[in-house]
């Protein structure tokens, strides 16, 4: 979608600046590194990189060993370091010629990268000496990618290599010959898990959040969220295992972890959700449960109805909530009396059920509040009669997945207008520059025809986020930490059901100097776990403060808006 701004300057100058949305690509990249590989070498006298010694190389020693391979077999690179030395190995398919293969001999081959279409290429260096000029063969006896990697576009993992090399360097007769064999297990993917402990707790109390990461031999960061407020960062206290510490206010949270690896084309990566329930100490909602416990179960089923009841509710908008500890049982009845209603089966259980009434405000930046928490006990149902009559459903049918779509509708565009520059909000003025210098140019859009749509019956949740592009124009750049949002939801919401919550707004930079604005994926919205059933549509208020000394001319982004399953 293209976002236009028509200046106000003169009528034949148009200020244009494009937003277009894409949809980034649900797979991910990854590189290798080896943990099952050796590499021989042998310098005849006069080889300018071998200098007439023999090398060996293997990660099983210890040796630092990594590894890539494009997806499509037209070359692999090895770089090894061993006691702080560098060495690097590149083996490509000529640009013109059949792929790397399992039997290939590749002869001809010139230096990496300048060899011609119709040449295979290769390079080994190290120890600060390289060539000029390469001649040399090489023979691929077996090759076998794996999956997609984990760290680049267009990579794979390389599984197992059996190969061999001659290299002559600079027209020199003396050869450096070599062996390389990988033998390599499928990597598991990146990825991170959370716990917290504990799950009820009182309202300003401690929780201790955990997360554990598979850092695929990369360095990585992890921080935590309540929500979409960011936490802290997590404290490495065992490798690939990080601490972090909460103190939730009053109502229900939804924690997640947040891993970021370096050096990898890989977006943030979350855990999933995890409730954390704080109820306060001084409750002003009452809450009470019929028939009073403890209770022992009718029947074999072992399960009774009980009826919660919240009383003396806050007087602001919103919703009552009744949870078993962390498990949101469902909204409750208003009645015309103020209270609120639900009936749930409360099955016999080792321990008691954690009943609490929590109040969801309406408003994101209200405040929740709970009631006190009771405790009730189930009994299991102690019959030593009665008749059993065993039911039978056939079911032919295969378990219905549903799905998780973003769509955007077909020709979306986003023009922005520029606001009077004669005004006020057209040409603000600085506040901070005692001159009153005036900034900026202001101009504002709605990016519309977002949605979001889940037929999953499991309601695992969903974020969807955002992230800009700088706006150019020529050699002209206006950075896109200068476009702000907010948020909201569109007119005809839809019928999605439960909590699905709104991304906070993201000021521009020139608006607030400490923002990023939109130049950093930022939430448009979110579903927590056991919400998001149906169909959400939203719409971001847009807003770019450009600065008033910038040329004239088209300015052009991209948005790409990113869908993110747990």
């Amino acid at each position: 979608m293209t976002l236009r701004a028509q200046s106000w300057w003169t009528a034949a100058t148009v200020l244009t600046a494009a937003l277009i949305v894409t949809l980034s690509p649900g797979g991910t990249a990854q590189a290798q590194d080896a943990g099952s590989t050796t590499v021989t070498m042998t310098s005849e006298p006069g080889d300018w990189i071998g200098q007439g010694r023999s090398y060996q190389f293997s990660s099983a020693a210890g040796d630092d060993i990594w590894v890539e391979a494009d997806n499509s077999s037209r070359w692999i690179k090895l770089s090894i370091t061993k006691g702080g030395v560098l060495w690097s190995i590149t083996l490509a398919a000529a640009q013109a010629g059949p792929a790397l293969r399992p039997g290939g001999v590749f002869t001809g081959a010139a230096r990496y990268p300048l060899s011609t279409v119709d040449q295979p290429g290769m390079e080994i260096d190290g120890e600060h000496r390289g060539c000029n000029t390469v001649t040399g063969t090489f023979t691929i006896r077996d090759i076998v990618l794996g999956p997609a990697s984990y760290f680049g576009p267009n990579l794979a993992y390389l599984q197992r290599l059996d190969a061999s090399f001659e290299q002559h360097c600079d027209g020199s007769p003396s050869a450096l010959r070599g062996e390389i064999h990988i033998d390599e297990p499928v990597a598991p993917p990146p990825a991170v898990t959370l716990t917290a402990d504990p799950d009820v707790v009182g309202a300003g109390s401690d929780v201790t959040l955990t997360a554990r990461a598979n850092l695929i031999g990369r360095q990585g960061s992890v921080y935590f969220l309540d929500g979409a407020r960011g936490l802290q960062g997590g404290t490495l206290v065992e490798p690939n295992v990080y601490t972090g510490r909460a103190n939730p206010g009053e109502g229900i949270h939804y924690y997640t972890a947040t891993l970021s690896l370096l050096g990898t084309s890989l977006p943030e990566l979350r855990s999933a959700v995890v409730p954390v329930l704080a109820v306060s100490g001084w409750p002003a909602m009452k809450l009470a449960v019929t028939p009073p416990g403890p209770v022992v179960a009718p029947d074999a089923g072992n399960t009774v109805p009980v009826t919660l009841t919240a009383t003396d509710l806050p007087t602001l908008p919103g919703a009552v909530h009744f949870f078993d500890g962390t498990t949101d049982l469902g909204e409750a009845h208003l009645a015309l009396d103020g209270s609120a209603t639900l009936t749930v089966p409360a099955a016999a259980t080792a321990r008691p059920h954690r009943f609490v009434a929590v109040f969801l405000p309406s408003s994101p930046s209200g405040a929740q509040s709970t009631s006190a928490l009771s405790e009730y006990e189930v009994r299991p149902c102690t019959c030593d009669h009665g008749a059993y009559v065993p039911l039978d459903a056939a079911n032919d049918s295969q378990p219905y997945a549903g799905g998780l779509t973003l769509t955007v509708a077909a020709g979306t565009r986003v023009q922005l207008q520029q606001i009077d520059p004669s005004l006020p909000g057209g040409h603000p003025v600085q506040g901070t520059d005692p001159t009153g210098h005036r900034h900026a140019w202001v101009f504002t859009g709605r990016l519309t025809g977002v949605a979001v749509t889940d037929s999953r019956p499991a309601q695992p949740g969903w974020a969807l986020t955002g992230q800009a592009f700088d706006f150019t124009n020529g050699a002209a750049t206006v950075p896109a930490a200068n476009l702000g949002w907010r948020p909201a939801y569109d007119t005809d919401p839809g019928d999605a059901e439960g909590t699905v919550n709104l991304g906070a707004e993201a000021p521009s930079r020139l608006l607030d100097p400490g923002s990023e604005g939109v130049a950093v994926p930022r939430l448009i919205a979110m579903a927590v776990p056991g919400s998001g059933l149906g169909t959400v549509r939203l719409t971001t208020d847009l807003e770019l403060r450009m600065p008033d000394v910038s040329p004239k001319g088209n300015y052009q982004s991209t948005l790409t808006l990113t869908l993110i399953n747990p």
